[in-house]
């Protein structure tokens, strides 16, 4: 995928287990996105976690184990723990 990679972060006010819902450690999903892994406390889709990452979903690409997941299947789309997520925004110009 080429374009600009969108560093993973936390919006203010929420911690990085998806909000403010923490449970026991065994019920963490770790998925490593852009090379960071990260902790999250439910199992998320793919258009949950750019909206826990405040990344904006029309403007990036998502890769999930090397295969691209289409705009249309975001929600659909669910991660599991041991993912390997790459988040690529898309920049104009020329």
């Amino acid at each position: 995928m080429h374009g600009q990679a969108v560093a993973p972060r936390t919006p203010p006010g929420r911690d990085a287990r998806c909000g403010a819902r923490a449970g026991p450690a065994d019920m963490a999903m770790t998925v490593t996105i852009n090379g960071e892994e990260r902790e999250f406390a439910d199992l998320l889709s793919v258009a949950e976690m750019l909206r826990t990452l405040g990344a904006p979903s029309g403007r990036v690409a998502v890769e999930v184990n090397e295969e691209v997941v289409p705009r249309e299947s975001y929600a659909e789309r669910r991660l599991a723990s041991g993912d390997r997520v790459e988040i690529v925004h898309f920049v104009g110009g020329g």
